[in-house]
Formats: C-alpha cells, sequence, structure tokens
C-alpha cells in the first residue's frame, strides 16, 4: 500500500487560517497532498504505517481525531486480507505500472 497509494494525490479545502509547517494556510485554500510522495519519504525513513493512505487513525474517543480517518478501517484491512489471500492461493497476482491495475493469471503448477 505504501509503494502504490491510490489516489496519489488528496486535497482539503481549508475550514480556518492556521499555519502547516512554516507555510500560512487562509480560509477556503485547497491543500494537496502528494500520497505517493509522502508514503515514499515513509519506507525511505523505515516507517510501514499504513495509516496515511486512509486519512490517519480514526478514534473516535479522541478530541484530535483526523476528521477524513477512515472509521471503517479494520473491517476494511480484514476483508481486504481475506480476499487477497484468497486470491494469492488460487492465482499469479502481477502488478502492472500503473496504480490499481493487475494481470491476474493461472498459478503455476509445482512439481508434485
Amino acid at each position: 500500500m505504501q509503494k502504490r497509494p491510490s489516489p496519489d494525490m488528496l486535497w482539503r479545502t481549508s475550514v480556518k487560517n492556521h499555519k502547516l509547517g512554516n507555510v500560512r494556510v487562509d480560509e477556503g485554500d485547497r491543500v494537496f497532498i502528494g500520497i505517493v510522495s509522502a508514503m515514499a519519504e515513509d519506507v525511505e525513513a523505515g516507517v510501514t504505517d499504513v495509516d496515511p493512505v486512509f486519512g490517519g487513525r480514526h478514534d473516535p474517543e479522541s478530541d484530535t481525531a483526523p476528521l477524513h480517518a477512515c472509521p471503517a478501517y479494520r473491517f476494511a484491512i480484514g476483508t481486504m486480507l481475506g480476499i487477497l489471500g484468497a486470491l494469492m492461493d488460487q492465482h499469479r497476482v502481477e502488478a502492472l505500472p500503473a496504480p490499481l491495475l493487475v494481470r491476474i493469471g493461472k498459478r503455476p503448477q509445482t512439481p508434485s
């Protein structure tokens, strides 16, 4: 997920004036996030957390939970792992150059 996040870019509209690092952000400004670049930096730094791909970790008990974090993260990951496990058990899956595109073929026979 870190190597090929999709969508590769997100944007949000600022709802108040504030600073993002050293940059002033005014209410109504659009902030663009290059998820591919952010994830590449994490991979290079040895970070394996995929939460940024999902908008952060959603914690309904927290006052600081990200507004766009996926509340169904655990459900989605469990479902995805189950589907991918079954698919890879029965088929060969090959990544293609564009995000979200794969080639699915027959699994090569292993000698008995």
